[in-house]
């Protein structure tokens, strides 16, 4: 990733990114499908609907249209969601829908 500032942070297999309440650009700038917000679109399992290397959690995320509102109400269950995702990727599986 290549901040304002022209620094360079290198990512390994997982970049996780956390930010105070809003959504970053992380997920227009890559090319991927958003939504109005800029939120990344994604399935059920929050997963990307145009890579499924991509998960998303919390507020950077808009799963299957619906309209959540920007809250921990709703970013709290979708991150432990997101991370039901990604461990059972991990272990050789796949996410349930």
């Amino acid at each position: 990733m290549v901040l304002d500032d022209g620094r360079v942070l290198a990512g390994g297999a997982v970049t996780i990114w956390t930010a105070g309440f809003g959504v970053p650009e992380l997920a227009r700038a890559s090319g991927l499908s958003t939504d109005a917000l800029g939120r990344l679109r994604t399935d059920e399992t929050l997963t990307s609907v145009d890579d499924d290397r991509v998960v998303a959690a919390g507020d950077a995320a808009a799963p299957s249209g619906r309209p959540l509102r920007m809250s921990c109400q709703a970013a709290i269950p979708l991150g432990a969601r997101a991370a039901d995702t990604v461990l059972s990727r991990i272990a050789g599986g796949r996410a349930e829908r």
